[in-house]
């Protein structure tokens, strides 16, 4: 899977060198498009990687992505304490690590400042925080919702699986230790199949990443709070019920943005 990341992150590299306005302004909901770069293949010798983006939404000014692999691997906060996305040390990252590793000054001024809305924890109540205003930000579980289609709903709580949530981790984020494994053929059979993921999952190296909603997280036991923060897990599972806490630091990072059209 590693060869095959490499391979695509090479073509992309050979076939094209950015994204054209063009493509922004043509693009449809699914499309993989290229803006930026960033380390990925973990040569830092060879210079940094175009970014494939996925597009999620399109409206008549601007279109929202997400980034099509997990490019890092970064708490949610770097203290273990009751934090929203407002002020965690993610967010900080994202828009100033991040956002000026990844982008020229060109590239800067094609990405939108959003309006991020920060709605409280449907499932326990924990609450979201101030909305805040971001160049680059996670997703929230209600954009999840909104955005994805899911193979099944698992409880009156909300737990969805979708196979279009998996994601492989860039050799980057590998070795920053994002957590990852692989979907083997008797994890299929027993944990996929039932809800009816394809078989071209079979043989994926997959990992977990932050959405930026507060909630409770589910391992070892269930806690409530906003010193944990919604994910989507490994296996394309998430809701307002999985999460984990906010200091762990093998979880990975999809950032998502607002491109001008």
């Amino acid at each position: 899977m590693r060869k095959a990341l490499l391979t695509a992150m090479m073509v992309a590299g050979v076939l094209t060198s950015g994204c054209s306005a063009d493509a922004i302004q043509n693009a449809k909901k699914g499309d993989i498009i290229t803006f930026g770069s960033y380390e990925q293949d973990a040569n830092t010798a060879n210079g940094r990687e175009p970014v494939e983006w996925e597009v999620l939404y399109v409206s008549d000014d601007n279109v929202l992505v997400v980034s099509r692999y997990v490019l890092d691997c970064v708490p949610y906060n770097t203290k273990m304490k009751n934090v929203t996305w407002e002020n965690c040390t993610l967010r900080a990252w994202l828009n100033n690590g991040f956002y000026n590793a990844a982008f020229s000054a060109e590239e800067q001024e094609r990405i939108m400042e959003s309006h991020v809305i920060n709605r409280d924890n449907a499932f326990d109540g924990t609450q979201g925080g101030s909305d805040t205003r971001d160049k680059v930000f996670c997703l929230s579980v209600d954009e999840v919702y909104r955005h994805y289609d899911f193979n099944a709903i698992h409880d009156e709580d909300g737990l969805r699986s979708s196979e279009a949530l998996i994601t492989e981790a860039t050799p980057h984020a590998s070795g920053h230790h994002v957590f990852t494994c692989e979907i083997t053929n008797e994890v299929y059979e027993e944990m996929l199949k039932p809800d009816d993921y394809s078989e071209a999952c079979i043989g994926r190296t997959v990992a977990s990443w932050w959405l930026r909603t507060s909630g409770s997280a589910s391992e070892p036991e269930i806690h409530y709070g906003s010193d944990c923060a919604c994910i989507v897990a490994n296996f394309g599972e998430t809701g307002w019920d999985e999460g984990a806490y906010v200091v762990l630091d093998f979880i990975g990072v999809r950032p998502a943005l607002r491109l001008k059209r």
